[in-house]
């Protein structure tokens, strides 16, 4: 059996259904979640290659030709070596000497000689490849430019400690530059370069010294932020430290003590106990909440992954509780846990121990966990971005490969031995890799890559014609039904979020208009995977006080129950434009925005059984409680729960745990009556019964409300089941039910809830029984006691084969009008025709096939700009969208 060339990924779950090879060598491929992508078969020769065939070895000249006085039998090798640019290269030799290549025309030059790098050097350039730095056994620092702008120096790092790890940054000028040094005591020293403009000198000035946690670990990354004068390191167990310069008091920069700052952020075991690799720091001009910066952290460790990180609260960047993180299309579109292209969303809070989350800074700088996303049973070494790509680069197997997480294939690989941070060295120029240089040891050798893309060799810019939907199943979708615009005249914006068996959150923003040149659309805007093996069942949308900011609560598998804080945004200079429809009528442009998505907090878990299920949720507010929203949420082991989310606390408290159905129960809705809530429960006995919610949530506002300073939960998520304990100090019991009616036959698998005016309800219900049912409930509220009595409870209409298989969704888009959706692949509308005595009869008005197989789910979303517009989600293993008029 021959090797595999290559592994394309792209494509959601496990299937790839289509594929079709063009005379040119254009690959397209077809999967289950809806996606096309193109991959070019050159690409496999281009990104592959063999180091024995298409490297040269790299020989020092002859140690005369810079060394005169050197004995003929004098051992000369290399010490380290770094790459400049993508034809020059700097070594430093055994002898002290740091020599130039001139790698295209193969010509030699001494850049200096120091006698302090005899037998030992530790070597790194700058990133714009001018200044490069070595580090000596005796703790001194020998700083050369390979363009010769100044005459190379020799620094004192202040106590003459072994230097084994130098990192150089580009400085807030091209004339400045900062240097951080590890020393063999665990010390690190920052210093600062500065090269004169009018002279042809340099001066270089010890700042301060960096605090390092006591467990004596070394530093193996770091990086420098001029914008902010950050420092952030990585070290050898896996924490990632950041530093304030701006801390350092200008009466320690004149003496000679020296000042050692303490860190203002420790995030621990962000690689579990591995190495962090590498470190980057990546600024989103404006891109950020209200036109703020994003300010995010890009982290490799020797575990196989990366991780995401987001500042908040520096200057100009955003803040904590008036932003979220984002959750971009391009950095989640993987799956699974130990696969080679996993992702896990995690978002970790400040001060949570025994795990690797967020830490905030007196001064309330966070570092916010966004994600974290293993690629390789291997290790990781570095993370690059460009061209918006996000590139990463690793070793698995003595192979080196970079690896496109953007487009999630391998963009090349080449057999390169050990993964020694010390022993090999890459630089490219952009996401294609068209112009690449890698040079790493071979035993005692050191062997030089270098490849140049012909035209029509290089990859594509865009390898997707039509983007994923779920790879598996969808459970459950719902539109933000009160998103507001977010700019004048701008239409509101159509937010569907979506949930299913892939255990993905998935929200797209629905562009509802055609074009001449473009159709409908769902544009992806968040993918995420909140945790591995937990399905999601249900979800449900609430609303905030702060504008264009909106809470998301999920629910299934595992008892799992997440809160989200979703906010929208769009750059401050946006102006609406008019467009032309495919009519040729003038519409508004529907705003391009971002979205944002922040896991707030996850619901502790009330029982034992790992197989309980969160069936169905429904949130509602309360009067005079504008931050306080109550989730009831019933279960597979027939337990009903009503959950608070307390905004001001970032928590979930239970409020009410009951029970009384004996079966699995599968639909909750609730209605508005009066200053009460009713509560409707539906289970898979086809039974339906109605509660009065009112008592309970008064008692439990009583005793919540009259307890003060409640501890603040900071932001947290988990990476498997819940282990906190779920605390019951507060927790009411339900009293009985108002009313209870038989409807279906067996499983309840739809319920909507319609209010009408006068106190009378609407529960229209579809089952495994192909009925659809509408039941009427008819109310008073009671001011006086604080209570809601049901006055008669009947079934009014009934269709025994509304479908001809299982009803698996129903909505009432007004008070006459039902929409249901079934197993049979087909939608219908329905007219609800009432007589004078106040009975009612089901008319179907139209049925359409839907193309979605297995539909599951169904959401309806009425228009604000135009009356009598209803657009009707379907999902199932895909998702079809139509519009009622």
């Amino acid at each position: 059996m021959s090797d595999c060339l290559a592994c394309w990924e792209g494509h959601e779950g496990k299937s790839a259904w289509s594929v079709a090879v063009s005379d040119h060598g254009v690959v397209a491929t077809g999967g289950g979640d809806g996606g096309i992508h193109l991959w070019r078969l050159d690409s496999i020769v281009a990104g592959s290659t063999d180091s024995e065939q298409d490297t040269k070895d790299i020989d020092l000249p002859d140690i005369l030709t810079y060394f005169p006085e050197a004995s003929p039998n004098k051992k000369e090798f290399v010490r380290d070596f770094v790459i400049t640019s993508k034809g020059q290269s700097v070594y430093a030799t055994n002898t002290g000497y740091l020599l130039k290549h001139d790698d295209e025309n193969d010509i030699w030059s001494t850049l200096y000689h120091a006698p302090c790098l005899i037998n030992y050097a530790s070597l790194e350039a700058s990133p714009c490849g001018s200044i490069v730095v070595a580090g000596a056994l005796a703790g001194k620092l020998v700083i050369a430019c390979v363009k010769n702008q100044f005459e190379p120096l020799i620094v004192e790092t202040r106590g003459g400690i072994k230097i084994q790890f130098v990192f150089v940054f580009n400085g807030a000028s091209e004339k400045d530059y900062m240097i951080a040094v590890f020393r063999a005591n665990c010390t690190v020293g920052v210093f600062q370069l500065d090269i004169s403009e009018t002279t042809a000198t340099a001066s270089c000035r010890h700042l301060c010294d960096l605090r390092l946690p006591n467990n004596n670990k070394a530093i193996h990354a770091a990086n420098y932020s001029p914008s902010y004068n950050l420092v952030l390191l990585g070290s050898r167990d896996g924490t990632v430290l950041v530093y304030n310069l701006a801390d350092i008091t200008p009466t320690h920069q004149e003496s000679e003590d020296t000042q050692v700052l303490e860190s203002i952020v420790e995030l621990k075991k962000c690689h579990g106990t591995d190495s962090v690799s590498s470190i980057l720091l990546v600024t989103e001009q404006g891109e950020g909440y209200e036109g703020k910066d994003r300010i995010n952290v890009y982290t490799t460790g020797r575990d196989g992954s990366w991780t995401k990180y987001r500042f908040l609260g520096l200057p100009g960047g955003e803040t904590l509780g008036a932003t979220s993180a984002s959750a971009d299309e391009d950095s989640g579109n993987q799956s699974g846990e130990d696969s080679d292209s996993d992702i896990e969303m995690e978002v970790e809070t400040p001060g949570t121990p025994n795990m690797a989350g967020d830490r905030e800074s007196g001064s309330g700088i966070v570092l916010q966990k966004i994600f974290r996303s293993k690629i390789t049973k291997g290790w990781l070494e570095q993370i690059f971005i460009m061209d918006g790509e996000l590139l990463l680069l690793g070793f698995f197997n003595k192979k080196l490969f970079v690896y496109n997480e953007s487009k999630h294939f391998e963009i090349f690989s080449m057999h390169s031995g050990a993964a020694n941070r010390r022993r090999w060295r890459f630089l490219t120029n952009n996401a294609r890799l068209e112009h690449t240089r890698l040079m790493f040891y071979s035993g005692y050798k050191i062997r030089s890559f270098s490849r140049e893309l012909t035209a029509g060799s290089e990859l594509f810019q865009s390898a997707k014609l039509q983007n994923n939907f779920h790879g598996r199943e969808v459970r459950h979708l719902r539109f933000m039904s009160e998103a507001q615009p977010l700019v004048e005249n701008a239409p509101a914006p159509i937010i569907v979020a979506s949930g299913g068996e892939d255990c993905r959150l998935r929200m797209f923003q629905y562009i509802p208009y055609k074009t001449k040149n473009s159709c409908t659309a769902l544009r992806p805007l968040c993918n995420l995977k909140p945790h591995l093996g937990a399905a999601i069942r249900c979800l449900e949308w609430s609303y905030t006080n702060e504008a264009h900011s909106y809470l998301l609560f999920t629910g299934g598998a595992i008892e799992s129950m997440r809160a989200w804080n979703v906010t929208l945004s769009i750059p401050n200079s946006y102006q609406v434009e008019q467009i032309e429809d495919h009519t040729g009528a003038k519409v508004p442009e529907h705003t391009p925005l971002s979205l944002g998505c922040l896991e707030l907090a996850q619901c502790p878990h009330v029982s034992e059984n790992l197989e309980t299920r969160i069936m169905d949720l429904s949130v509602f507010k309360v009067q005079g409680e504008p931050r306080k929203h109550f989730i009831a949420s019933v279960y597979s082991d027939a337990a009903i729960r009503l959950w608070l989310f307390d905004q001001d606390t970032n928590s979930f408290v239970l409020a009410v745990d009951a029970s009384y159905h004996d079966k699995c129960i599968l639909q909750v809705g609730h209605a508005k009556i009066g200053d009460g809530v009713m509560m409707f429960t539906a289970a898979t006995d086809g039974r339906i019964v109605v509660w009065d919610l009112t008592p309970s949530l008064t008692r439990f506002l009583e005793v919540y409300n009259a307890v003060e300073n409640k501890p603040v939960q900071p932001h947290r998520s988990y990476s498997g089941k819940n282990k906190e304990k779920v605390k019951k100090e507060y927790t009411q019991s339900l009293d009985g039910p108002l009313a209870e009616i038989y409807v279906h036959q067996s499983g309840v698998n739809s319920l909507f809830v319609q209010n009408l005016i006068g106190g009378t309800v609407l529960a229209v219900s579809g089952g495994d029984d192909n009925a659809m049912a509408v039941t009427k409930v008819e109310t008073k509220w009671s001011a006086e006691q604080q209570a809601i009595t049901v006055m008669s409870l009947e079934t009014i209409a009934k269709d025994q084969d509304a479908h001809s298989s299982a009803i698996q969704a129903v909505a009432m888009i007004n008070s006459s009008e039902i929409v249901s959706t079934s197993q049979d692949q087909m939608v219908s509308l329905w007219r609800l025709d009432w007589s004078e005595q106040g009975h009612a009869s089901l008319h179907k008005q139209e049925t359409q096939f839907v193309h979605v197989p297995d539909p599951s789910t169904m959401d309806v979303l009425s228009s604000k700009e135009e009356s009598g517009k209803h657009s009707v989600a379907i999902a199932g293993i895909g998702i079809q969208i139509f519009e009622i008029k």
